[in-house]
């Protein structure tokens, strides 16, 4: 399905920006977290925001998307119970996804929002959960005590502690 939905001029060049700063954003975070888990999670979720912050959707992404939510969920879910619900929220995304094409001129745009509301909202929870697990270190980051990283959003505190497994 294919439909034009003319944007503004400036538009496309908006959303570029906006997935580059998403993206980026992702990345930097990712490479200042200390926390093995948060880092690598942070890292997967970034071909995921890409792709659904994209101008242009196609169904096949959620595959790449998914696999990118499975790492985020192996590494992330505290208990058996987040898995089902985070689980049960990638199944959502996908259910809307085969129910775009099928259902018509009515019912497609219903379809595509529940894809991107259930998308979002586990992106988010993921990319949340991940902050979460490397707040601490993130808030003793050299880099934000001396105000490059965060602009002082964190906090500051001791020296950067290292948790990434040594070889």
């Amino acid at each position: 399905i294919s439909h034009e939905v003319g944007a503004a001029a400036g538009a496309n060049i908006v959303a570029g920006v906006f997935q580059a700063v998403l993206v980026l954003g992702l990345v930097v975070i990712a490479a200042m977290v200390d926390e093995l888990r948060a880092a690598v999670s942070l890292a997967a979720m970034a071909p995921a925001v890409f792709l659904l912050t994209n101008r242009v959707f196609s169904p096949q992404y959620l595959v790449t998307v998914l696999a990118a939510w499975a790492v985020a969920i192996a590494l992330l879910a505290e208990s058996p119970r987040q898995q089902l619900v985070m689980g049960l929220l990638a199944f959502g995304v996908t259910l809307a996804n085969v129910l775009v094409y099928p259902t018509g001129v009515l019912l497609w745009p219903t379809f595509t929002a529940i894809l991107f509301l259930l998308a979002s909202v586990l992106t988010g929870w993921l990319i949340a959960r991940s902050l979460a697990l490397g707040r601490g270190v993130l808030r003793e980051h050299p880099a934000v005590i001396t105000g490059h990283g965060f602009g002082g959003v964190c906090g500051k505190s001791g020296s950067a502690r290292r948790r990434w497994p040594t070889a």
